[in-house]
């Protein structure tokens, strides 16, 4: 295998490769998906309206969120 694009040590963290950096981005990418459109997904909707709606609460945002929970 091949040098990776990105090889960066940094100091009590460690080295970061290009592989890390995707990982991160895909999962993100994931996360922040499922957080904006979750209320379309069959049979999970409800639920993850309701986990939402704790979320902001706990987080201390004035709910609801219009954006957030469309």
């Amino acid at each position: 295998m091949g040098k990776p694009l990105l090889n960066i040590n940094i100091p009590k963290v460690g080295r970061i490769k290009t592989r890390d950096v995707l990982y991160v981005a895909v999962i993100s990418t994931g996360l922040i998906a499922a957080w904006n459109w979750s209320n379309k997904i069959p049979y999970v909707g409800p639920y993850a309206v309701k986990a939402k709606t704790l979320i902001v609460k706990a987080l201390g945002f004035q709910y609801p969120l219009d954006s957030a929970l469309v």
